[in-house]
């Protein structure tokens, strides 16, 4: 048997996200749904995994008539164990999904649902790489709901 450090979930990421980097969309998403069934292995684990979903929705979201749903879906679970992930993690990085989500709420005018998200992003601490960050992100969204 060969032995490796690396978790089942771990092990069907990076299979899934080879697929999803060669375009096979298809695969990717059965693997990485896959992984998911592993996911009291590691919290850390799954938050990569679902990083990877949101991706993969995400590109298809033009082609796909379920991908923008999928990938909120995604994005709320993610944003669900981001405390857990954070103390898991030791640190703060920067969480993809709270970005991802108020940019595709935004798009789709629900600027109330977005500021929340930004309001969660700030609480846990994290940033969306902007100068700003989720602070800006959160005062140009209530200037556009302000303006409706």
């Amino acid at each position: 048997t060969v032995e490796t450090s690396q978790s089942a979930q771990e092990y069907l990421k990076g299979v899934g996200s080879t697929a999803a980097n060669e375009k096979d969309y298809q695969f990717a998403e059965m693997v990485l749904i896959e992984a998911l069934d592993y996911k009291e292995e590691s919290v850390t684990s799954t938050h990569f995994v679902y990083n990877e979903l949101i991706d993969l929705y995400y590109k298809q979201r033009d082609d796909r008539a379920d991908a923008i749903e999928k990938c909120i879906q995604y994005c709320k679970k993610d944003i669900e164990i981001a405390d857990e992930f954070v103390s898991a993690f030791g640190e703060v990085p920067k969480i993809p999904s709270f970005k991802r989500l108020a940019m595709i709420y935004e798009r789709q005018e629900r600027y109330g649902d977005a500021i929340q998200v930004c309001e969660q992003a700030i609480e846990i601490g994290t940033t969306d790489g902007t100068k700003g960050g989720f602070e800006a992100r959160k005062e140009r969204l209530q200037k556009k709901l302000t303006e409706e």
